[in-house]
């Protein structure tokens, strides 16, 4: 005899995410870039990315650190390495299922007044609205890929265990809430 439920049923899942996996992320996105700026259709190349670690922030009034390693590319300092911190808040908008950043401080001193003053400006003037564009991210278009293979799994009879068959579509999947800790990052999933 087989029944079917009409009602709609409700269910949130916690999620957990390894930091090192969202860190390999960011460094296959990130290693190799070269900040720069364009204006008036020419471009300029202030530094490449060699390297970059995300972590937990030691700051309170930020959620998360980046370390990045830059090369320099301008003609006055070719070549030399920079060490920079990219502190930053993270801010998740539910309604538009959107991850973005709130604000974020960029320490980076070197032993030499100059360079210290190119990072200054390299930060205020190219890596604000390159951090701030990078790391504004639209969550639903990947959820919205995931939930139409669901349906598709579910629509043939999903087999959770030997003999236990799960049938159906799920009509929403969204992130509830976004949280993180040193070693993850915590999502809240809803799925109607």
């Amino acid at each position: 005899m087989e029944k079917s439920f009409d009602d709609n049923i409700e269910i949130r899942l916690p999620i957990r995410i390894e930091a090192k996996a969202v860190e390999t992320l960011i460094r296959k996105k990130a290693i190799g870039e070269n900040i720069k700026s364009e204006k008036d259709g020419e471009t300029t190349n202030y530094a490449e990315i060699l390297d970059v670690h995300l972590h937990k922030s030691e700051d309170p009034e930020y959620d998360l650190a980046l370390n990045l390693k830059l090369r320099t590319l301008t003609t006055f300092f070719n070549n030399k390495e920079v060490d920079l911190i990219v502190y930053l808040s993270l801010g998740f908008d539910e309604q538009e299922q959107q991850m973005f950043i709130q604000d974020y401080k960029i320490d980076g001193e070197t032993d030499n007044w100059l360079v210290d003053k190119f990072i200054q400006t390299i930060a205020n003037n190219v890596m604000y609205s390159k951090v701030k564009s990078k790391m504004n991210f639209k969550i639903g278009p990947l959820i919205e890929k995931e939930l139409l293979e669901l349906n598709n799994k579910l629509k043939n009879k999903l087999e959770a265990r030997d003999g236990i068959f799960i049938l159906g579509a799920m009509n929403t999947i969204k992130v509830s809430n976004l949280t993180m800790d040193e070693q993850h990052f915590y999502l809240d999933i809803l799925i109607k």
